[in-house]
């Protein structure tokens, strides 16, 4: 059988090396550009961190406009940027009696957890404000995607509302002073406010726990109002005290619901509140010698409070 000859491979023409030369001269240079930004990016952060332990107000608020810029410019700083916010919002700073940088960096963090402008909008974040004191911290609208917690913290005048809380929020011996907003607030993780003290109002009105919701050995001093208030999971209310007034009108409980050794103070209003199952309610008590409109879930018969 005759052999075929054998055609050499034809080299590549000029065009054809012209622009594999161009091409890897390209890969080259995007290489190099995006090891001059991260070194910039790196630079850029370490001198925020020092300026941020500046003496002086004026150095500390420019070096959280400048965190700020470098976490918009590079989404991959962004986790630090957050848990830099939140550690400054741990540190108590000199010369700032009236708490400047404190709210300059919740301005920051509120800032860029709304979604309501994407482009300016952090996504996918964790936000850890635990053991922190604030004065007026405003979340309303925001969205937290990776958790929160506020556990330990002190928390003046805070507003929460028609925010998301999409994983767990941890509120766990928070203490509440003055007004504590979660109006139209979503959890969508489980909500743990276990020990939480609410020396002032407290309004959970048209909230969703769709998560499991724990307020076991919280204390309400004011108003607790939980109207129309939604609890897809379980809902723990063991062993609360409710100064003031209780107020779960239009309620909805979708899962287990325990009130056991709960104290009811003030009025209380559990009127067109629905169970899908029984509530869990031994040992309520209840003060006798307060004139007080109250309505009780059906059966439940409260011992008078002796305190």
């Amino acid at each position: 059988m005759p052999q075929l000859p054998v055609t050499a491979p034809r080299p590549p023409d000029r065009h054809h090396r012209e622009l594999e030369l161009r091409e890897r001269e390209l890969a080259l240079r995007e290489a190099e550009l995006a090891h001059a930004r991260r070194v910039d990016a790196r630079a850029r952060l370490a001198d925020a961190v020092d300026r941020l332990a500046a003496p002086e107000p004026l150095t500390r608020h420019a070096a959280l406009r400048a965190l700020e810029l470098l976490a918009q410019d590079e989404p991959d700083h962004r986790a630090t940027a957050v848990a830099l916010l939140c550690d400054a919002l741990r540190t108590p700073f000199p010369n700032d009696a009236e708490g400047r940088t404190h709210r300059a960096a919740q301005a920051v963090l509120a800032r860029h957890l709304r979604p309501d402008r994407p482009a300016d909008h952090w996504p996918g974040l964790p936000l850890d404000l635990a053991d922190t004191t604030l004065t007026g911290l405003d979340l309303s609208g925001c969205r937290v995607e990776d958790g929160s917690t506020f556990q330990g913290a002190t928390l003046a005048d805070s507003r929460f509302t028609g925010a998301v809380l999409a994983g767990r929020a941890v509120f766990v011996g928070t203490a509440f002073t003055g007004n504590a907003d979660f109006t139209r607030a979503a959890f969508h993780g489980e909500a743990e406010f276990t020990g939480a003290d609410f020396d002032g109002p407290a309004a959970f009105a048209q909230a969703q726990f769709i998560g499991g919701a724990r307020f076991d050995d919280a204390r309400f001093a004011g108003l607790a109002l939980f109207r129309a208030t939604g609890f897809g999971g379980t809902a723990s209310f063991g062993d609360i005290a409710f100064a003031g007034a209780a107020l779960f009108h239009r309620a909805r409980f979708d899962g287990e619901t325990w009130f056991d050794r709960s104290l009811f103070l003030g009025r209380v209003d559990f009127s067109a509140a629905a169970f899908a199952r029984p509530p869990t309610a031994e040992d309520v008590r209840a003060d006798p010698a307060r004139d007080r409109p109250r309505a009780w879930p059906q059966g439940w018969a409260p011992a008078p409070h002796r305190g």
